[in-house]
């Protein structure tokens, strides 16, 4: 983890924002190698809380269905450190996706990899799901840290 992460006394982490496709985008830290990197957090329920590094790119879906489609956008989070612990496993699903800033970065969907752990997690990002949250629910809101 960044040296300037702050880890909160009482151990809740207050989310601050929803990182933005641009964002998504442009790591913010240096790891090891000195290369470039976003690190996340996650608390699962099957792996509780484990560090990430999320793959800067999104994935676009669509599903055709007759006249309809369906569509579905995804980031990849690949494991801090892939020696120690998997970033996800089967019931990990659902799990919220943060920064070390505490921007609301995914959802977690799926994972990809062995049966014991995944190599790559796969989620939804926070800005696409809340556009379509808030076209369904108008008065919905996240009551994230600033907001008024």
């Amino acid at each position: 983890m960044p040296a300037d992460f702050y880890y909160p006394i009482d151990r809740l982490l207050q989310l601050g924002g929803i990182l933005s496709t641009e964002e998504i985008r442009r790591p913010n830290r240096r790891d090891r190698e000195n290369d470039l990197v976003r690190y996340v957090i996650k608390r699962g329920l099957a792996t509780l809380t484990t560090v990430g590094c999320l793959n800067g790119y999104e994935s676009h879906t669509r599903r055709y269905f007759g006249l309809s489609s369906l569509d579905s956008v995804e980031v990849a989070v690949y494991p801090y450190d892939s020696d120690l612990i998997p970033f996800s496993k089967g019931g990990d699903s659902g799990s919220i996706i943060v920064d070390a800033n505490g921007k609301f970065i995914a959802l977690l969907t799926a994972g990809t990899g062995s049966t014991y752990s995944s190599d790559i997690t796969f989620a939804s990002p926070m800005h696409w799901l809340w556009d379509i949250i808030k076209a369904e629910f108008p008065s919905a809101n996240l009551y994230l840290e600033g907001d008024n």
